[in-house]
């Protein structure tokens, strides 16, 4: 199989987006693979790095790449950004940006990391932002998109204990097989 795809991924160093990298750069079709960090980082096998400190909308309104695939891992919680208002800045109004440059772009493929119960109805903030996010690119002209809605993601992040987390994996671990 000839390698003849490029792919970008904003959100690159978080729980879905290391292990992302790890796939692409061993998937026989991607030739290139880029990882979007704010910080220097260090990846295994061929990747170029775009080091863009200060990511946000406006960064993103005027940043320019040409890739087949567009891979959308970025994401918070409310506890690590500190507010809803932080947490909307990444998880809505960010997330909105790598969908509108896509769109400008023309990507052959965007894929968004959003979570399982996203619901513009929902009671939960969270929920609803992800839906938002989801709707916006649902309106948007980009052909081809995927949606990828985990749930509880399996992830240990060195100095940080999420108790919820960790019992929603104790809940889970025996319908791991499904």
């Amino acid at each position: 199989m000839t390698k003849s795809k490029s792919a970008i991924v904003f959100g690159a160093t978080g729980a879905c987006g290391r292990d992302l990298i790890n796939e692409l750069v061993s998937d026989a079709r991607y030739h290139r693979v880029i990882a979007v960090v704010r910080r220097d980082v260090v990846f295994e096998g061929q990747v170029e790095t775009i080091r863009i400190p200060n990511l946000s909308a406006q960064s993103l309104a005027e940043f320019d790449v040409s890739v087949d695939s567009m891979f959308c891992c970025l994401g918070t919680t409310i506890k690590q950004a500190g507010s809803q208002r932080a947490f909307r800045e990444v998880d809505e109004h960010l997330v909105n940006a790598t969908i509108d440059l896509a769109e400008r772009i023309k990507v052959q493929h965007f894929h968004l990391i959003s979570a399982a119960g996203a619901n513009a109805s929902s009671m939960f903030f969270y929920s609803r932002i992800k839906a938002k996010t989801e709707a916006h690119l649902k309106n948007s002209n980009i052909l081809k998109w995927t949606i990828y809605r985990p749930s509880v993601l399996k992830r240990k992040i060195e100095g940080e204990f999420r108790l919820a987390e960790r019992i929603g994996e104790w809940l889970m671990a025996p319908f791991q097989w499904i």
